[in-house]
């Protein structure tokens, strides 16, 4: 069989919407008979709907590892998910080399309910559940919580219980959605005064082949499960919501001096996640050798943060995506190193915000999307108030090719302050301006606008430049001086438009259609009058129905 495309789907409630089921799907494409098995078109869409899916090729060893030998498929989307698949492939070392096992936790609540105690007392040990592990470390008893603090000891929770030692704990169950797929926590015996302990099913529990783990190991195999670089792999080729054990044991890793080494710079305390990740890069990957390539970590990192922008500015869920995302980081020019504090407003068309998608986050777009990435994304932007549509010159056509963008101003003294102390407050006074701004930016569209009069007294705008200029010069040119203002000539209109272009005030208003057919119409007959060419005319002379609106 040879492998031709493959193209999976962002978000798991969009194929099957109808049925409102959550699942995950992939579309392969592959041809039985023998031939030659060349590159593979990769492609990627939130939905079955979406416009602008991105696309790229890559090779089969990409995809399916030489010599692997379950032969898993892996589905390098963007170039961000192959700069991570590069930095993992620098780690060779298998758990069964570290010398290490991964087990899932013994406790089965629902088996166990008649042992199981809300609070710690005599005769029980402490029961660790997903909840207690908070930043980093194993906190129990977690008083007021829903789940049970301790198991009683007994003959039958004998078999439950491991020895007192250090364990390295990862959350077995997340959702897609969530920020974090990989969840790891260190069980520190000095915190849990216990000889033994008990995990419960829904943690799995890193140890030295049931004997407790060194304490500098445990820490550093905690801070490697804790990078943002491990947790993106893991998303990327893991096609469940689940981390089995079986999963953790098919992962690479660090030497044991590695892991070692980044332990014993943790104290008792976590570091943050920029730290954490920091640390990793410094020491654990040789990164000279990997300028050239996006940066992968941090880029994940500015669209999540942009993401969360949009979710505070409120834009509505249609924008929450990663094309905004990458529009409102193109806009400020916030690349993957760039602090927000650094944000600025040049001035940049459809073309290369394209371009930045792609060199800095990796993103490439189908090269027919750039209309729909400026009317599904920039031009909710420009109507949100967030961007300004030529601010150099404002007399310039929407579609002219020499069309460009601008963060607007308070927009960006906001995005300056995000990641710090006052970005609460600014959003606040944000929110509150913003709909001032955006009647005043429309107010300075509105103006831009060109106004005609229908010979029925309904007056209409048209979009500044392009045809529609022609449309205003011809209509001057052909009306006698006499004529206090321009308007459509009646004798150039079909009855239907008659009918349908009528007074506001009193009869029902043109629909953008029927507009557009008088438009032509009239525009063919008015250029005969001015005694220009009499040659119908093509579709592209002729205002569209987006741009004539009714004042």
């Amino acid at each position: 069989m040879v492998l031709r495309r493959i193209h999976s789907f962002e978000a798991r409630d969009r194929a099957f919407s109808e049925d409102e089921v959550l699942q995950e799907n992939v579309i392969l494409h592959a041809i039985k008979r023998p031939a030659r098995q060349g590159p593979v078109a990769v492609s990627t869409s939130v939905g079955p709907e979406d416009p602008c899916p991105t696309l790229r090729e890559v090779d089969l060893a990409r995809i399916v590892k030489p010599g692997d030998p379950e032969r898993f498929i892996h589905i390098p989307a963007d170039a961000l998910s192959e700069a991570i698949v590069q930095r993992m492939d620098r780690f060779k070392v298998s758990l069964a080399n570290l010398d290490l096992e991964v087990s899932t936790g013994r406790v089965v609540d629902f088996r166990a309910a008649k042992f199981l105690r809300a609070e710690p007392g005599p005769k029980t040990v402490p029961l660790v559940y997903p909840g207690h592990i908070v930043q980093g470390f194993v906190q129990w008893p977690r008083n007021g919580g829903k789940k049970p603090n301790a198991l009683l000891l007994s003959r039958e929770t004998e078999d439950l219980l491991v020895p007192r030692g250090f364990y390295v704990l990862v959350k077995r169950f997340s959702s897609k959605e969530e920020p974090r797929r990989i969840v790891a926590g260190v069980y520190d015996p000095a915190r849990l005064p216990a000889a033994d302990v008990a995990f419960e099913n829904h943690l799995n529990y890193f140890h030295a082949r049931g004997r407790p783990l060194p304490e500098d190991l445990a820490k550093g195999l905690a801070a490697f499960l804790n990078s943002t670089l491990v947790d993106c792999h893991f998303r990327d080729w893991s096609g469940h919501t689940q981390v089995n054990a079986s999963d953790l044991r098919r992962l690479a890793y660090p030497t044991r001096v590695q892991l070692e080494v980044l332990g014993s710079l943790i104290s008792d305390t976590f570091p943050g996640q920029d730290e954490l990740d920091r640390r990793l890069e410094e020491d654990l990957l040789q990164m000279t050798t990997l300028r050239k390539s996006p940066d992968p970590v941090r880029a994940r990192k500015r669209l999540q943060e942009a993401l969360g922008i949009l979710k505070d500015l409120g834009l509505p869920r249609e924008q929450q995506n990663e094309r905004s995302a990458l529009t409102l980081l193109a806009l400020g020019d916030v690349k993957p190193r760039t602090p927000w504090s650094q944000a600025s407003s040049p001035l940049c068309g459809i073309t290369p915000m394209m371009e930045f998608f792609a060199e800095h986050y990796g993103k490439v777009y189908a090269p027919n999307t750039r209309e729909t990435v400026r009317r599904l994304t920039v031009h909710q932007f420009v109507q949100a108030g967030l961007a300004i549509l030529n601010p150099d010159k404002p007399s310039r056509p929407t579609n002219s090719p020499h069309a460009v963008y601008q963060i607007e101003e308070k927009a960006l003294a906001l995005l300056k302050t995000y990641g710090t102390k006052e970005w609460d407050g600014c959003l606040r006074e944000y929110l509150t301006a913003v709909e001032t701004l955006r009647f005043r930016y429309a107010q300075e569209r509105e103006m831009q606008r060109i106004p005609l009069t229908l010979p029925t007294g309904a007056r209409i705008t048209l979009s500044p430049g392009g045809q529609n200029v022609l449309i205003q010069m011809t209509s001057r040119s052909s009306a006698p001086a006499s004529r206090p203002a321009p308007s459509l000539f009646t004798s150039g209109m079909p009855p239907t438009s008659r009918r349908t272009a009528t007074s506001k005030d009193s009869r029902p208003s043109a629909s953008p259609s029927t507009l557009t057919r008088s438009c032509r119409t009239w525009l063919c007959t008015t250029r005969k009058r001015a005694g220009l060419s009499s040659s119908r005319q093509s579709p592209a002379t002729v205002p569209s129905a987006r741009s004539a609106t009714r004042s």
